[in-house]
C-alpha cells in the first residue's frame, strides 16, 4: 500500500480502499489524507 509510505495509517488505507470499491467519494472526517486521495470531506472547521 503506497499510502503507508506517505504516512497514512493502516486504518486510513483500508478505509480508502473500501470506499473506492464501494464507490463512496464523500467522508465525514477532519483527516486531510482523504482529500489528498481525492475524497470530499463533508465536515467543516
Amino acid at each position: 500500500m503506497i499510502g503507508i509510505w506517505l504516512g497514512y495509517s493502516l486504518t486510513d488505507c483500508i478505509s480508502m480502499q473500501t470506499m473506492r470499491q464501494l464507490g463512496i467519494s464523500e467522508v465525514l472526517t477532519h483527516d486531510h489524507h482523504f482529500t489528498q486521495e481525492g475524497f470530499v470531506i463533508l465536515l467543516t472547521d
